[in-house]
């Protein structure tokens, strides 16, 4: 599972990782178990992965580590997006005295969010197609009608 976590972090898919992480950082007698027969070197890594997960300071952690993703595209955590979101939203600070105005400044927070959202996702994945799952898939598929 760390082999697969690493490679959602080398994809930048911030969201796949936590959820992983999440499931892993259960407190299940079973995964106690598996945790001690881990080495030192994966234990560490596995530290240093739980940082993302993290809530202090606003989640600190993850948001540094999503800025410095240097390639695109990012598929960020949604939780975090939402609760951002939701933020921007409900801010106070947003407050007008005045039920009939605008409030630009807000306006303007919510529409540099949601393009700094919207720059993390713009590039797609560029994978080498495997047709050798879907031909296994097919003949499976083959073996149950008969």
């Amino acid at each position: 599972m760390l082999a697969a976590l690493q490679f959602c972090l080398a994809l930048n898919n911030f969201h796949a990782c936590m959820i992983i992480m999440m499931g892993l950082s259960s407190t299940s007698n079973k995964l106690k178990q598996a945790w001690q027969s881990l080495s030192n070197r994966e234990m560490n890594t596995f530290t240093t992965l739980q940082k993302l997960l993290d809530v202090s300071s606003n989640m600190l952690y993850y948001r540094r580590k999503i800025e410095s993703a240097k390639k695109l595209p990012v598929i960020p955590f949604l939780p975090v997006i939402l609760k951002d979101i939701t933020f921007l939203k409900e801010n106070s600070t947003f407050l007008v005295t005045q039920s009939d105005l605008i409030n630009f400044s807000k306006c303007r927070s919510i529409k540099e969010f949601i393009e700094k959202q919207r720059a993390f996702i713009s590039k797609q994945y560029r994978f080498q197609q495997d047709d050798s799952t879907g031909h296994w898939l097919e003949y499976r598929l083959k073996l149950a009608n008969v």
